[in-house]
């Protein structure tokens, strides 16, 4: 059996974080951490990780606007970078690593988010709550 997933859910009432809590408590395919940085995918509210099981447990989508799956750490950072209205280039700067490996990641958020543009990827983003400017 592969590791649990760690995430990190920021979103929501102190309340429905610890049911969301709970309720995963027994799953060990996950395991919740109190840090984003420790985490491998941060669901911002736990209505967004309810529709990430609904979706790996073949469950239809809520709506069109629910992401595939949840943003990793890092995808998260460069989405946030991007909707600061950073380029590519201050953005491997700010985090340390190549233009590449930005676009890597930027291409990643386009698939998870279903967009094909910066823009459409921050209104997304604002929409599902991921980000805030």
């Amino acid at each position: 059996m592969p590791a649990p997933l760690r995430v990190f859910v920021a979103g929501g009432s102190a309340d429905q974080r610890r049911s969301l809590a709970e309720r995963l408590a027994g799953d060990a395919r996950w395991v919740l951490v109190s840090e984003p940085s420790r985490a491998d995918v941060v669901a911002l509210t736990p209505e967004e990780w309810t529709r990430l099981e609904r979706r790996q447990r073949g469950a239809p989508a809520a709506s069109a606007d629910t992401p595939i799956e949840g943003l990793t750490t890092r995808e998260h950072e460069v989405l946030t970078l991007v909707a600061d209205g950073l380029h590519n280039r201050e953005i491997a700067g700010r985090l340390g690593v190549s233009e590449h490996t930005v676009k890597f990641h930027l291409g990643a958020v386009f698939g998870k988010l279903g967009a094909s543009t910066r823009t459409e990827a921050v209104q997304k983003g604002l929409r599902l709550g991921l980000i805030e400017i």
